[in-house]
């Protein structure tokens, strides 16, 4: 099975998988799940996209049309000479994000801007802007904190607001950052 299993180029929705060449291999096969074991809560297998025993020639694959902040599991198989290799350890990637929403109901959303963010933002929510993504997202000049939505910045994390956007009637920030 193929090993050294690792990931760079990570984006907010996408990554490049990479592995160590297997003598004799003629290519490899790659899976790419949400899932650790690759079947979803009703026991059906699950793949993202095309990621089901996808055949590649070189020992590295690009994975797009992810989504942000979401953890992703791989696995890869070598193949050759009528044979094919059991699979590799699975490795697990999380694609970055730039802002979450706490939603009212206990659940988290993740988003690649906060522009994003904000006009998915719901009255009650929380935008929180912790993300992973290396940037100083902006609020854009048409962009509109809704009223009683809480945007919060830690105290390590920057943000630009552009003239013209708006906040509304008790829309709060509040955080420590720039």
């Amino acid at each position: 099975a193929p090993q050294g299993l690792s990931a760079n180029d990570i984006t907010d929705k996408e990554f490049t998988a990479f592995w160590n060449n297997t003598d004799n291999a003629s290519g490899y096969y790659i899976d790419v799940s949400e899932y650790e074991n690759f079947y979803d809560a009703s026991g059906n297998p699950s793949f993202v996209g095309k990621y089901n025993n996808l055949s590649i020639t070189t020992n590295s694959c690009k994975i797009e049309g992810l989504k942000p902040g979401k953890q992703y599991y791989y696995r890869v198989r070598a193949f050759g000479n009528g044979a094919q290799s059991a699979s590799s350890s699975v490795a697990t990637v999380t694609t970055l994000y730039t802002a979450q929403i706490k939603k009212a109901d206990g659940t988290t959303e993740y988003y690649d801007s906060l522009d994003d963010a904000l006009a998915a933002a719901e009255e009650g929510n929380e935008i929180i802007v912790d993300g992973t993504a290396d940037l100083t997202p902006a609020i854009k000049g048409n962009a509109v904190l809704k009223e009683n939505v809480k945007l919060t910045i830690p105290s390590d994390k920057t943000i630009t607001v552009e003239s013209g956007a708006k906040f509304e009637n008790n829309g709060l920030i509040s955080g420590e950052g720039n």
